[in-house]
């Protein structure tokens, strides 16, 4: 009787330690999808930020061409002024 009790008392052991065991396999591939979505939605705003970036440095290239075009000719009066 006791022999059975202790039997009764491994298997049960063991079914709750496959239990805890699969329970923990399940948190772990929970955790390493959660990781890769939250991976997957950084690089779609990083990416979308590269864009923006991207866009905003085409505006600044233009708007400093067109300022370094004003200044020449500032200068350009400037000099011509004060040749006279």
């Amino acid at each position: 009787m006791a022999q059975e009790n202790a039997l009764q008392r491994t298997g049960r052991f063991q079914k709750a330690k496959d239990r805890l065991q699969s329970a923990v396999t399940h948190l772990e591939e929970a955790i390493q999808n959660a990781q890769l979505g939250d991976a997957e939605e950084r690089v779609s705003a990083l990416e979308a930020e590269i864009q923006d970036l991207k866009l905003k440095n085409t505006n600044l290239i233009s708007v400093n061409k067109k300022i370094s075009g004003s200044l020449d000719k500032i200068i350009g009066n400037l000099q011509s002024t004060l040749k006279k």
